[in-house]
C-alpha cells in the first residue's frame, strides 16, 4: 500500500503554476475574471486511484473540471470530443509554451 507522504512521481510545482496561469480551455474564462480558480486538471493515462504527470494536465474552470453537467470528471474520456478538444495537442502546446516561455500564450493560438 502505498504512504499518504510519500511523494508523487512525477511531480513539477513550477509547470503547475503556468497552467493555473492559463484561462479555461473550454470556456476561455481567466482566472482573475471568475469567481473560481482556473484549476489543473490531470488527463494523462493513469492507473487506478492515481494521478497522471503533472506535465499532463490543462487549465480549467471548476464548472468544466468537476461541477458541470459537461465536466471532465462526470464525462470521463467523452469530455474531449464533447467539447471538440484533442488532449495530445493541448498537452503539447502547454509544454513547448512553459518551455520557451515566449509569451506564445494559450494553446488556441497556435
Amino acid at each position: 500500500m502505498r504512504s499518504a507522504t510519500k511523494n508523487r512521481i512525477g511531480r513539477d510545482a513550477a509547470y503547475v503554476a503556468f497552467i493555473r496561469s492559463q484561462p479555461c480551455c473550454v470556456c476561455l474564462r481567466w482566472k482573475m475574471k471568475q469567481t473560481t480558480r482556473t484549476e489543473v486538471a490531470h488527463i494523462g493515462l493513469r492507473g487506478l486511484s492515481q494521478k497522471s504527470p503533472d506535465r499532463e494536465t490543462i487549465a480549467l474552470c471548476s464548472l468544466h473540471h468537476r461541477t458541470g453537467s459537461t465536466s471532465h470528471h462526470r464525462l470521463g474520456v467523452r469530455f474531449f470530443r464533447f467539447h471538440g478538444l484533442n488532449r495530445e495537442i493541448m498537452v503539447a502546446h502547454y509544454q513547448d509554451s512553459f518551455k520557451q516561455d515566449d509569451g506564445k500564450g494559450p494553446w488556441w493560438d497556435a
